[in-house]
């Protein structure tokens, strides 16, 4: 039995790393300008080059993913018998990976499908990049969260807030899976390169592992060839424990 001055100590500790996981999940007053200055930069892109077509199939994610989604959120209705299934597609672009799930899980399971991205004219649930998902999804609600190569690979501002606001709108019980490889726009040589995007790495995951002492993370890296060049690549499955 913890005496009065170890119970204190233990809700100060609780207190602590409440806030800690809460400066990782919010924006500072930077990071809101910065990111606001890269939107406007985005939609004047998308503007004069519009979106790239996407064949991000159901099929295609699961390959991607190494996952059978339908068969978690078939295994996740068994364990949430009764509720609508929540399922988040971070920078879903013109994906039909909601559609599909929602159409293979007919008269099986209720879905709910939020999408969000940074191109408007795909007609997102919400127009927010991944560190603002505690903005408009509220936490412990997803019961999965798909991430391919979205805003967790491309984010201007931190890799680490866009996986903390993942885990923070993850259900207690839920799957969050999340894709990110290197991006670059290829110059004559590798020096030349300038990054568009890149994969999470270790010391990101560290700190989020330390801070979010309820989830479990397993990480699978990959490398792929993209136009000759060698491309890192990392798939993290997050289970939110309680």
């Amino acid at each position: 039995m913890p005496t009065p001055k170890q119970r204190r100590a233990n809700i100060h500790k609780r207190q602590l790393r409440r806030e800690k996981r809460r400066k990782l999940v919010e924006l500072t007053s930077n990071e809101k300008r910065r990111l606001s200055q890269f939107k406007i930069v985005n939609r004047a892109i998308l503007y004069l080059f519009g979106n790239i077509e996407s064949n991000n199939s159901l099929d295609r994610i699961n390959r991607i993913h190494k996952k059978n989604f339908a068969l978690i959120a078939k295994n996740l209705h068994k364990k949430f018998p009764g509720e609508t299934l929540v399922v988040v597609s971070e920078g879903a672009g013109r994906s039909s990976f909601g559609r599909e799930l929602e159409k293979e899980l007919t008269g099986e399971a209720r879905v709910e499908i939020i999408r969000t991205d940074l191109d408007q004219s795909v007609n997102p649930t919400f127009y927010v990049s991944p560190e603002e998902l505690s903005k408009k999804i509220p936490a412990n609600s997803a019961h999965i969260v798909e991430s391919t190569y979205g805003g967790s690979t491309y984010t201007k501002i931190s890799q680490e807030k866009a996986i903390a606001n993942i885990i923070h709108i993850l259900k207690p019980g839920g799957v969050a899976s999340v894709a990110t490889l290197d991006v670059f726009e290829f110059g004559k040589t590798p020096k030349e390169d300038i990054i568009l995007g890149r994969h999470i790495g270790k010391e990101d995951l560290l700190r989020i592992k330390k801070r979010f002492p309820n989830i479990k993370i397993e990480e699978e890296s990959f490398e792929g060839q993209v136009m000759g060049r060698l491309c890192n690549g990392t798939i993290l499955t997050i289970h939110k424990l309680h």
